[in-house]
């Protein structure tokens, strides 16, 4: 379980290179890179679909955010906590 939880971070740390090559957000792009990703690290379906689903609930200004150098403090605290429980309940 715990190289699970390590890929699924990795994974999520993609993120802002796949808004980075969708050239802004472009979300259907972005969910599809997002389930590519994480689909290749071996995560449940289960966690697979609560990420997507949890990005799809994000504003486009925090999409954007998270595609900084330097995310806010707050995007990333909400990213990790909803990850955390995406992890938890696979």
């Amino acid at each position: 379980m715990a190289i699970a939880r390590m890929k699924l971070a990795v994974a999520v740390v993609l993120l802002p290179l796949a808004l980075a090559a969708c050239g802004g957000v472009d979300r259907n792009a972005l969910y599809e890179e997002l389930q590519t990703k994480l689909a290749q690290t071996g995560i449940s379906d289960t966690q697979l679909t609560c990420v997507v689903d949890f990005v799809k609930t994000m504003s486009d200004d925090e999409l954007k955010d998270l595609n900084q150098d330097t995310p806010s403090d707050a995007v990333q605290s909400k990213l990790t906590t909803a990850v955390s429980g995406c992890i938890t309940a696979g």
